[in-house]
């Protein structure tokens, strides 16, 4: 399954996907089309497994999910 995060900036983005790395997860930024409206810069972290974890990692450290978008993985 793949999970991509949302988050407002690519800063955010890059803070994220260093974060978690550094915790064991496969992660990746990607760039989302320019039409996203109110999710931000569309930046948007990509990890394929346990969410629910990465999730809580990111909250713990300020880093704000403005929207979790489900599909399957390529």
């Amino acid at each position: 399954m793949k999970y991509e995060i949302m988050v407002g900036t690519v800063t955010y983005a890059l803070k994220a996907k260093d974060l978690l790395r550094r915790n064991g997860f496969k992660a990746y930024v990607e760039r989302k089309s320019a039409n996203i409206g109110k999710y931000g810069c569309g930046y948007s972290v990509v990890v394929f497994e346990n969410i629910n974890k990465a999730t809580e990692i990111l909250e713990q450290n300020r880093i704000k999910i403005l929207n979790i978008k489900t599909g399957a993985a390529q």
